[in-house]
């Protein structure tokens, strides 16, 4: 970091992202709760292997990211349709990205493999799985991995992968900053306008303190007045302004390196003053 003397609020803090010496693992604990019509939690907890290497003649950014099997809420597969949806997760445990000079994924690398992975899984459920429900999901997760964009924005929107690669690098107060999360509420993604500021941590760590918020279309309000009227939420009285989404996070990254080694984020939905959905994410370096 060059010295600056400028009032602490103006320095500019740049880091810059450098091949690791060696893969670095982390554990990753998503809690996401429903608050209504009544409140339910899911917890989901996995291991992550992180590799970044660096093409120095090229300054091109690759990592290898390899995720463990996820348990949710700390208990095996329950029912046929729960081992269904983790054979088809199992299909993603393995991702190669190329990322960008601020940290943000530009192309996925090992989209051939992944579809080949999928075609080889996909026989063996049309096999061992029937029914009509089960056959189309089967089809709509076919859909998604046949075209590499749709797959590619989707692995985007996980919400590991959209916080592990939110953009840290270079000028870390930029202002013009974009983060897309697929909230899973009403078909409505989200996509939050970034602010990040950074603070010296200590002679090594920089501390990242990020805030989001999102704006809402009409479209997307029509969307959650029907996902209300099915759950039996009353939201009559609201209006779109009433809208708000919110994401709140703290990063900690190594300066010299560019390694990352923790991150807390938390995303808060609410409409009228109701909170509908949160999402607390902890990713921690072993």
């Amino acid at each position: 970091m060059a010295l600056s003397f400028l009032p602490e609020e103006e320095q500019e803090i740049a880091l810059t992202q450098k091949k690791w010496e060696a893969p670095v693992g982390y554990n990753v604990q998503i809690n996401t709760t429903m608050y209504l019509p009544q409140k339910s939690t899911t917890n989901i907890r996995y291991k992550a292997t992180v590799v970044c290497d660096k093409n120095e003649d090229t300054q091109q950014v690759f990592y290898t990211i390899d995720r463990t099997t996820p348990v949710v809420n700390n208990k095996p597969p329950k029912d046929g349709f729960e081992e269904l949806t983790y054979t088809i997760s199992s299909v993603f445990n393995t991702i190669k990205l190329q990322v960008g000079v601020t940290g943000k994924p530009i192309a996925l690398i090992n989209y051939k493999a992944l579809q080949n992975k999928w075609s080889a899984i996909k026989n063996k459920l049309q096999k061992e799985y029937t029914g009509a429900s089960v056959t189309n999901y089967i089809l709509a997760t076919h859909q998604k991995i046949m075209r590499e964009d749709v797959l590619f924005q989707n692995l985007l929107n996980d919400p590991f992968l959209m916080v592990f690669f939110g953009g840290y690098y270079t000028n870390i107060a930029e202002k013009q900053k974009l983060v897309t999360s697929q909230n899973h509420i009403a078909g409505i993604d989200i996509q939050y306008a970034i602010k990040d500021t950074p603070s010296q941590k200590d002679a090594s760590l920089v501390a990242i303190s990020r805030l989001g918020t999102a704006q809402f279309s009409n479209q997307d309000y029509k969307m959650l007045q029907k996902y209300c009227k099915r759950k039996g939420i009353a939201i009559e009285n609201s209006t779109k302004a009433q809208m708000h989404a919110i994401l709140n996070g703290t990063s900690m990254i190594h300066q010299q390196t560019g390694e990352i080694h923790t991150i807390q984020s938390n995303q808060q939905f609410t409409v009228a003053t109701k909170l509908l959905k949160e999402v607390q994410l902890h990713i921690k370096k072993n």
